[in-house]
């Protein structure tokens, strides 16, 4: 039998956001303003309407959590159009599963694991970390599952 979780997550905004696209659409107007007194301001604010997108992509992020038979894929997606595969892990060869704040992760603190933060960035959030043992290097990651995927993944982590 297939089980299948799946758990979305919006990251919090950066709050320069706003300022970061007031003044890219700010330098865009100019750049068309100009492009009236001279065509290569134009071919600039063209230029600035792609940087726009490719910013604009950048300042809105969700993470998707999805289990399928002990497999868990962490996918970012950028302005709820496009989806980047980020990490599988075989839930099986995750040691520690515990919230963020528990003392179980005081020997983590200072050590040289790959960090990995796959979580919401608000600080009330329920954010757990777990500690993956891959063949090469262990990996500290810090996400936000819902109470299904969690208790789940409790069951399965030893």
């Amino acid at each position: 039998m297939e089980t299948y979780i799946e758990c979305l997550v919006k990251r919090k905004r950066n709050p320069m956001s706003f300022l970061i696209k007031g003044a890219f659409i700010f330098i865009t107007v100019l750049f068309f303003l100009l492009g009236l007194m001279n065509v290569l301001f134009f071919v600039g604010g063209a230029l600035m309407v792609f940087l726009d997108y490719m910013v604009f992509l950048n300042l809105d992020i969700e993470y998707e959590y999805l289990y399928v038979n002990g497999e868990l894929s962490i996918d970012k997606i950028l302005a709820k159009s496009k989806r980047k595969s980020l990490m599988t892990f075989n839930v099986h060869k995750i040691s520690l599963l515990v919230p963020v704040d528990a003392p179980e992760l005081m020997k983590y603190k200072n050590s040289n694991l790959k960090k990995l933060d796959y979580s919401s960035g608000y600080g009330g959030a329920d954010r757990y970390v777990f500690i993956y043992n891959d063949n090469r290097e262990q990996k500290y990651v810090v996400f936000e599952p819902d109470e299904v995927l969690l208790g789940l993944l409790k069951s399965t982590v030893r």
